[in-house]
């Protein structure tokens, strides 16, 4: 070997196994800091997440309330917010607000596991009705802060018959009898793929209902949107 050529190398393989001996050393959060610090920034930005949108977030759904969210983004377009467990609709159509959930509100009857719509209007509910309408449909609820009534179904015919007998028994225009029987029949028309005017929307005057107190569609109050899940 070449004396000269070894003596000249040494420094470059000393400064090498120095450099491989601070890699090899355990680093501290400090170390790790520094050594992010001076990475090189990734041009294409691969390295960044893809931002979510309605459609990611439902991919991992349930496929009922997955389709039922395709078929209000066809109808309404984008939702005005979502999270890993709902998407939310706000002002859209004859709604105050529309909420599809991932999963569904559990019944002990024919639609368990298929209430995934929820939609509400502004409409106040006399406090002496409050009971029939808890008689008539547990998925009907009444929010007196907001003024709100609401319903939740597995689709939006199924709301808008919802409410019509909820205000009809809210009129006396019906029993919670007569109403219950009035809803399994146009529920078994609905099922058979045919309509009527109870199933197609409002049979009544929505803004006869709001009284312009907290709820009303002109001062729409704040919407929360459930957790988010862990993806």
């Amino acid at each position: 070997m070449n004396p000269e050529i070894s003596r000249a190398g040494r420094p470059r393989v000393a400064g090498a196994f120095l450099v491989a001996l601070a890699v090899a050393v355990p680093a501290g959060v400090g170390a790790q800091t520094r050594v992010s610090s001076v990475a090189p920034p990734d041009p294409a930005g691969t390295d960044a997440p893809a931002a979510r949108t309605a459609e990611s977030v439902i991919q991992n759904w349930p496929e009922r309330s997955r389709d039922t969210a395709r078929a209000l983004i066809a109808e309404y377009g984008e939702p005005a917010a979502f999270s890993g467990e709902a998407l939310v609709w706000s002002g859209n159509g004859a709604w105050k607000k529309t909420v599809v959930h991932r999963g569904a509100w559990p019944r002990l009857l024919v639609m368990k596991d298929r209430n995934y719509l929820e939609q509400a209007i502004s409409y106040r509910v006399p406090e002496d009705k409050i009971a029939a309408l808890k008689m008539f449909d547990s998925r009907v609820q009444v929010d007196p802060v907001d003024g709100e009534l609401s319903s939740r179904a597995e689709s939006e015919k199924m709301n808008y018959l919802a409410l019509n007998m909820a205000v009809e028994i809210i009129d006396e225009k019906r029993s919670v009898e007569d109403a219950s029987a009035f809803y399994r029949r146009e529920a078994e028309l609905a099922a058979a793929g045919k309509s009527s005017p109870y199933l197609e929307g409002f049979t009544f005057n929505v803004d006869a209902g709001a009284s312009g107190a907290p709820g009303d569609p002109g001062t729409r109050s704040e919407f929360t949107l459930p957790p988010t899940d862990s993806d």
